[in-house]
């Protein structure tokens, strides 16, 4: 996906823990979210630390963006431009400053005019925009003709609120016409697509389903001749090709289609819309791999369609009580791993998978997996079988036009990992480091995973600690900033390994929110900022050739740079990427028996009229032999010694325990 910054260069805003003490700028509401293609919208932006030179951030193309006069911490505005051309749909918004990057903030693009919610929509199309809380009902009227199509599309989930919406359409005459509750397949908003039966004002109301809407409580209501699409089809696409896909779950035509290439590395990316429709919403979702993708054919009587595993499957139930049946191409002993998409993006199927020998022996089920109703299962071919039939179906025998699904058929013992981060913004202090913990989950591949940002920080940060080793799950990513000015770049983090000469790539992602968990793609989406420089900084200085000695301690020298009236004791504290083995019986039993921990011996600090000193890090004797990263953070302390005036790490140091000698 392209990415536009605004004058500021690159932003990451990379959710991920920052140990400085400075406040980065924060978004608390944009009371209109979104911007019409073609015409130039103000975005005003609340919030706090806006101020420092800010700049607002976009993950999609912009022709121009303007900060108004009068900015303050509080608020900013900016006169946003889009050309006709640019992709409409939902995308997130930043703002970058000396302080450092925000949180992101979910931004609609379509063509509709933007305007804040009103008692009456003077014209449609248009898209409302305000805020629902707690028990309120909100309401507005329009002017409508009999046999006018009207879709009103209430997105408040998919902007990343936390209302659960019901929709009420009536009549001119005060009676019900149209009702919509939360749709799984909107994230949970609501929708209604309907033909006015008389000439008159309609009249629309919303509310939270229980009357307690959380916060925040952000809405964007459209109405008008409006296009949606929430699923296309097929519902996967092969990595690097073209992909012709058709709409489904939509008011497009029926001959509407696409072609897309899916180029990134996502394993879910948006798909384009096609041209000159008056679209609105989020992108429907394409699942994206290197496996080869077949499309359900008709099935001859009692001749289920051949394909060649790996693979995947796209099909549709297209009545009820049908089954869809595949005969699938294996050798004996293959462990395949059959994974089953369709209830997950919103489809109202409860998926039952079978797989058979060729005489209808069946040989394992599924029915549905934790957190989900799509089945799934890992299976061991018997050494007797070169061809499984397998068969999707669904448990209450539903079908139609839009009960899509897709089967994933792959190699079960295939090495692989994932890669999490903790948050979505990183800042990095100017002349000093700050630290990202980056988790692995390993799925079969035990090799070390080099990390990377794509696109690269600005020129002057360096990485350190950017390789999960062999056989860890976890490491210290510390980023070191030069004396540089502040700037920020849109990025995502990208592991890199290889298992039997294949490459493996995958990018980080950051916890999920109710923006993403609709858009899975803004998970990967991180921002790093390089902000101006903090009172404090601390680096390692270790004597060269010094050995992580097994049960013995590990005396390290450190150094400390105040700023200029920064004065005070510097408290010293270790964080280490050790796996604290637990307490084996007793009353503590279950809990880190820090006798076994890497640790400082003792409670050090730098006194306020010293800029070195050292530590020793204790290694316990029984350590497992491995690498571990060490990071010493750094608590400038105020007169009363408990004040904490600044915080600052180490670049991380990475150590393997030895055994000494003699």
């Amino acid at each position: 996906m392209k990415r536009t910054l605004t004058c500021l260069g690159s932003l990451l805003t990379a959710g991920l823990t920052c140990l400085t003490a400075a406040a980065a700028p924060t978004i608390g509401n944009v009371p209109i979210r979104g911007l019409q293609l073609g015409a130039t919208t103000t975005l005003t932006i609340d919030g706090s630390q806006l101020d420092g030179n800010p700049q607002v951030l976009f993950s999609f193309p912009v022709a121009k963006a303007e900060i108004k006069p009068g900015a303050t911490a509080n608020q900013i505005q900016v006169d946003v431009t889009l050309d006709k051309q640019a992709p409409p749909g939902l995308y997130q918004v930043r703002v970058a400053s000396a302080h450092g990057v925000s949180n992101p903030a979910v931004i609609a693009v379509d063509g509709l005019p933007q305007v804040a919610f009103a008692a009456e929509a003077a014209a449609l199309p248009v898209a409302m925009h305000g805020a629902l809380a707690g028990a309120t009902v909100m309401s507005t009227t329009f002017q409508g003709a009999a046999g006018q199509r009207v879709v009103i599309d209430l997105e408040c989930r998919r902007l990343g609120g936390a209302t659960d919406p019901v929709l009420l359409l009536s009549k001119p005459d005060g009676s019900q016409l149209a009702y919509s509750p939360a749709q799984r397949i909107l994230g949970g908003d609501a929708r209604l697509d309907v033909a006015l039966p008389v000439d008159g004002k309609y009249t629309i109301k919303f509310h939270d389903a229980l009357f307690r809407g959380g916060s925040p409580g952000m809405f964007r209501l459209k109405i008008g001749q409006l296009a949606y699409a929430d699923l296309v089809y097929p519902l996967g696409a092969t990595r690097g090709q073209t992909t012709a896909l058709a709409f489904a779950s939509t008011n497009l035509p029926r001959d509407a289609r696409v072609e897309t290439t899916f180029a990134d590395l996502l394993e879910t990316q948006p798909a384009n819309w096609p041209e000159d429709a008056l679209v609105s919403g989020g992108r429907p979702k394409v699942a994206v791999s290197d496996l080869p993708e077949t499309i359900e054919a008709a099935e001859s009587p009692g001749t289920p369609q051949e394909i060649a595993v790996p693979a995947g499957i796209s099909g549709v139930l297209a009545k009820s009580g049908e089954q869809d049946r595949y005969a699938l191409k294996v050798q004996p002993g293959m462990k395949l791993r059959f994974d089953v998409l369709s209830n997950r993006l919103g489809i109202p199927l409860d998926g039952v998978l079978t797989v058979a020998r060729e005489d209808g022996a069946q040989l394992a089920a599924n029915d549905d997996r934790p957190n989900t109703l799509d089945p799934g299962l890992d299976f061991a071919v018997p050494g007797d079988v070169q061809k499984l039939i397998v068969t999707f179906s669904d448990r209450q025998n539903r079908g139609g036009a839009d009960a899509l699904y897709r089967i994933s058929v792959t190699k079960a013992d295939l090495p692989d990992f994932r890669l999490s981060v903790p948050a979505d913004a990183i800042q990095v202090p100017g002349r000093g480091t700050t630290l990202v913990r980056v988790k692995a989950e390993r799925a079969g591949y035990g090799g070390d995973i080099k990390l990377a940002f794509d696109p690269s920080p600005p020129q002057g940060v360096s990485l350190a600690g950017d390789v999960i080793p062999a056989g860890a799950n976890e490491t210290f990513l510390t980023i070191t900033a030069g004396d540089i000015p502040p700037s920020a770049v849109l990025t995502r983090l990208v592991g890199d390994a290889a298992a039997d000469g294949a490459a493996i790539r995958r990018l980080a992602t950051a916890p999920e929110n109710n923006a993403s968990k609709h858009q899975p793609w803004l998970k990967r989406e991180l921002a790093l900022a390089v902000k101006s420089a903090e009172p404090l900084q601390i680096a390692w200085q270790p004597a060269e050739g010094a050995a992580f000695n097994l049960g013995q301690n590990f005396a390290v020298p450190v150094k400390v740079t105040r700023a200029e009236g920064a004065a005070g004791d510097v408290r010293l504290t270790l964080l280490t990427t050790q796996v604290v083995p637990p307490i084996a019986e007793g009353n503590d039993k279950g809990k880190p028996n820090l006798a076994k921990a890497v640790r400082l011996d003792g409670t050090p600090s730098i006194p306020a009229t010293q800029g070195e000193g050292s530590v020793n890090v204790v290694v316990p004797a029984d350590l497992p032999v491995m690498p571990y990263d060490l990071v010493l953070q750094a608590e400038l302390l105020g007169p009363d010694g408990k004040q904490v005036l600044a915080t600052a790490v180490t670049a991380a140091l990475r150590v393997v325990p030895v055994k000494p000698a003699g």
